[in-house]
């Protein structure tokens, strides 16, 4: 006998008695199953001794009967069996001795019209028409009428139902999930309209008033852009650009240098606005509905997008912790990661830390990134810069598979080696115009050339020559070139985010060992200066043969202020410039600044006040301090208070210098130039011309720490300073050391305050 196996409600395919078939996601197949949760070969069929048995081929996600995952099964009857985990696809599977006539490969046909209240709920999701019964609910439980499995669905995340009026209300069940119709977020209830577009996670429908449609029947979305130009000052880099981009192809994008290539990627990515031109994806504007359709979008740029000390599989963990929806199982989050790394060959090195893979197995990590949630576009700039020709022919060939597996990709490249593989290539010009666009064996032959060399030397000299387009749309309507400021839409709440990040955080200074080392020493090592200096009475009172003055003790603060700012700029003068590139895209698809920015406060904050405490204790041990403070009781607590203040204000203000500069060169400079700034400019030194700290100290938080300092000492009676060298503040009264706490807490916010506009300012300049 045959068995017949049926998934969806359209799709079955035969396989004869004593016959055998391969079941997967790959194209080539005997029974291919489109799904990211089903593997590219997931299992066999095969009849042996008269039975059917079921052999799992170690796919990632495993396959499922009646809740347990098996590696062999043998079909004695109609079942159902799922693969890819417990809410993955589920495929049917009936003994029979009849087959349909010369079937030998899967049919997809009218299928069956299978009454609503009997239909397998995961697959109602991929039916072209639903008709609506009374209240459906959507989300990714097992419990809903429609199960959705992919990533960006919460648990239970939406209902429609029947309303008074005979029509029906859509209803958001979580306040957290991102719902959108018609392009705008849903809000907690609305009556829907015939022709609405209702997109859940991924997932998109068209409201017909009885049923929900598929928006397009194709097999995906089409990507045009129209007339795109964009001007930077005089020069214009994208001059009049017209494309179009089918579903499942793969497109590339070469050029000489400076035709606009990266230029016109960013503006098709949403990185960068157009000055003018339109660009639509499923017949909808980028720019405005980007809310809705930045989850859809990857964007994989020339320099990789990775924390380099983690391994593998745990960067792939902590992004898709951050991308993927608050209530979303941790069980599909691994599973998911394990498919991207099934599907990029990575998953033997999963474990290893990403500094240590190879330049193609690395730009692989970063294409994993942006497959985590299921991108139906994705967008790549030179993804094989510096690889060898091997690693370029692999890269190219896995992105042909990633655009066979349903996805539109655009790749912007200098190599021209492997262009074979592409459906199309689009061949810009100087001056950033499109020279052409069509298949690969026919540019020569467009462009008047023989070969490559030949094209890019007849665009060298073809400025100001007007080149035709294929596949120009015609303008609909023209952006401004001030178009509204994006959606700010967070895929999870704020304190979910910033726990996310903090723990990330911590685990890439903890993978490296040489910075870790560093972190452990330095305050060990600049106590050893500190105990050192000065004498054994230390911020106490001297001996009586000195008639109790102890000038050495300024010098000692003088150790304090240094060590405690040089702590606090050195942590984190490079945080913010170092992953620039990782806190752009991740703010694309949803990041919080504000909680990105307390993350590398909270966890920089500790780190520099731990390591103030040891500096300051080991410098103190065994030597004396006052025998109360100015404020409290313990001058030992006012004066390690003042010295973790100090590192604090410190730290802000290396936030803000690593905000303002470009690149990791110019921070050990500003690091030094701070630092001493800080110190002179102090008090702790003396200074020819005392007036001039007076003036420059009110916006140094070394000035108010050694205010602090000198208030819990009494320094002016300590050090027996004459009427030249005495600090204002430095008498021994509250009103002193409580100003100078309060002073370094408001340098303290308003640099932290002027970073944080620093990093919203640099989003909306993208």
């Amino acid at each position: 006998m045959g068995i017949l196996i049926e998934w969806g409600e359209t799709n079955f395919f035969m396989v004869p008695d004593g016959g055998q078939a391969i079941i997967g996601r790959d194209l080539h197949v005997e029974v291919h199953i489109p799904g990211s949760k089903v593997s590219r070969h997931h299992a066999q069929i095969t009849h042996e001794g008269g039975e059917w048995i079921l052999r799992d081929l170690q796919a990632a996600n495993g396959t499922f009967v009646d809740g347990e995952r098996i590696a062999t099964h043998t079909i004695v009857g109609p079942g159902t069996i799922l693969f890819g985990g417990l809410r993955g696809v589920a495929v049917r599977f009936t003994l029979t001795g009849e087959k349909p006539e010369g079937q030998t490969a899967p049919i997809v046909g009218a299928g069956r019209l299978a009454k609503f209240a009997d239909a397998d709920s995961t697959h109602l999701a991929s039916l072209a028409r639903i008709i609506l019964p009374p209240h459906l609910k959507i989300g990714s439980h097992v419990d809903n009428d429609i199960v959705l499995t992919e990533q960006g669905v919460n648990t239970f995340h939406a209902a429609i139902s029947d309303n008074q009026r005979g029509g029906h209300d859509f209803a958001n069940l979580n306040t957290t999930s991102e719902t959108f119709i018609n392009g705008l977020l849903a809000g907690r209830r609305r009556t829907l309209r015939q022709g609405d577009t209702v997109m859940v996670g991924q997932w998109t429908r068209r409201y017909t008033g009885q049923a929900l449609e598929v928006v397009d029947a194709t097999g995906g979305f089409t990507f045009e852009a129209d007339e795109l130009s964009f001007v930077a000052g005089e020069k214009t880099l994208v001059d009049n650009v017209s494309l179009r981009l089918g579903p499942r192809t793969l497109t590339a994008v070469v050029g000489p240098s400076g035709s606009g290539k990266s230029t016109l990627l960013s503006i098709l990515a949403a990185k960068q606005h157009a000055s003018s031109g339109q660009v639509l994806y499923a017949g909808r504007d980028l720019y405005s509905n980007f809310g809705e359709l930045r989850n859809r979008i990857g964007f994989v740029p020339q320099d990789d997008l990775l924390h380099l000390k983690l391994k593998t599989r745990e960067a792939l963990a902590y992004a898709a912790a951050l991308r993927f929806p608050r209530d979303s199982w941790p069980e599909d989050r691994e599973e998911r990661i394990s498919e991207v790394l099934e599907t990029l060959g990575l998953t033997e090195r999963q474990d290893l830390a990403i500094e240590k893979l190879s330049g193609g197995q690395r730009k692989r990590t970063s294409v994993a990134l942006e497959l985590l949630t299921e991108p139906s576009l994705l967008f790549l700039d030179e993804p094989t810069s510096g690889l060898d020709p091997g690693l370029d022919r692999q890269v190219m060939m896995l992105l042909r598979d990633l655009a066979n597996d349903g996805r539109t990709v655009l790749v912007v490249t200098h190599s021209v080696a492997n262009l074979d593989v592409c459906d199309e290539v689009i061949v810009m010009a100087p001056g950033g115009r499109l020279a052409y666009q069509g298949a690969p064996h026919a540019v020569f032959q467009a462009i008047g050339a023989k070969d490559w060399a030949g094209v890019f030397g007849v665009l060298h000299h073809s400025e100001g020559k007007s080149w035709g387009s294929k596949n120009r749309t015609s303008a609909t309507r023209v952006i401004t070139s001030n178009p509204p400021e994006l959606p700010n839409v967070r895929q999870q709440p704020w304190f979910y985010q910033l726990r996310v990040l903090c723990s990330r955080y911590l685990r890439v200074i903890a993978a490296d060992r040489a910075y870790s080392a560093i972190l452990v020493l330095l305050p060990f090592i600049l106590a050893a200066v500190g105990f050192s200096t000065g004498n054994a009475s230390g911020l106490g009172e001297g001996p009586p043969k000195d008639m109790l003055l102890n000038p050495q003790a300024r010098s000692l603060l003088l150790v304090f202020i240094l060590g405690s700012s040089f702590i606090g700029i050195a942590a984190a003068v490079q945080e913010l410039v170092k992953e620039g590139s990782i806190f752009d895209r991740e703010r694309s698809i949803g990041l919080n600044v504000s909680a990105y920015f307390v993350s590398k406060i909270a966890v920089l904050g500790a780190i520099v006040s731990v390591q103030t405490l040891v500096f300051i204790s080991i410098s103190l041990a065994g030597r004396g301090t006052p025998a109360q403070g100015a404020f409290f009781s313990s001058s030992y607590f006012e004066i390690v208070s003042a010295a973790i203040l100090l590192s604090l204000a410190s730290m802000t203000i290396g936030l803000l210098i690593s905000a303002i500069v470009k690149t990791t060169d110019v921070t050990m400079p500003a690091l030094v130039l701070v630092t001493m700034a800080q110190v002179v400019f102090s008090g702790a030194v003396p200074l020819r011309v005392s007036g001039f700290i007076d003036v420059m100290g009110f916006v140094n938080p070394g000035y108010w720490a050694m205010n602090a300092f000198g208030a819990t000492t009494d320094l002016n009676s300590l050090a027996g300073l004459g009427s030249a060298d005495n600090g204002l503040y430095w008498d021994s009264t509250p009103a002193n050391f409580l100003v100078s706490v309060l002073a370094l807490l408001v340098i303290t916010v308003a640099a932290g305050a002027v970073t944080r506009y620093l990093l919203r300012a640099q989003i909306r300049h993208h």
